[in-house]
């Protein structure tokens, strides 16, 4: 059985990355582990320091955790055998560590916006700008 790790964070529930494991399952038995990232950043300006930063973290955590039980409810209803985990260690080097040990995956791969999303294509000029 091959063994895929799929690592995205805000488009893991998406249906473009859901169908594409799902095309991928159809050509073969195959075993998915969906890993997500809670984390808001790295370094020490990242360590939330107020009531208000830790329900920032709180909140992300929670969004992160809703999105991979989406994806693993929408890829096990299209028959994917597939276990999701969701970051909830603030130290994610630990963290990516344990999830991923290279002897037990074949592939790999890795869903993250494109070079320009929305959010930076409205604020620069340029082709994909105002």
């Amino acid at each position: 059985m091959m063994k895929l790790l799929v690592v995205a964070n805000h488009g893991i529930d998406s249906e473009a990355v859901c169908d594409a494991i799902v095309e991928r399952a159809v050509d073969g038995p195959v075993q998915i582990t969906l890993v997500a990232s809670a984390s808001v950043g790295d370094g020490p300006l990242c360590v939330p320091r107020t009531e208000y930063g830790e329900r920032v973290v709180r909140a992300h955590r929670l969004e992160a955790a809703e999105r991979m039980q989406r994806a693993v409810r929408r890829l096990r209803d299209a028959g994917v055998a597939v276990e999701g985990v969701v970051s909830a260690d603030p130290d994610e080097r630990g963290f990516a560590h344990d999830v991923w040990d290279p002897s037990r995956f074949d592939e790999i791969v890795v869903s993250c916006h494109p070079w320009l999303s929305c959010r930076r294509a409205a604020s620069e000029p340029g082709p994909a700008g105002p």
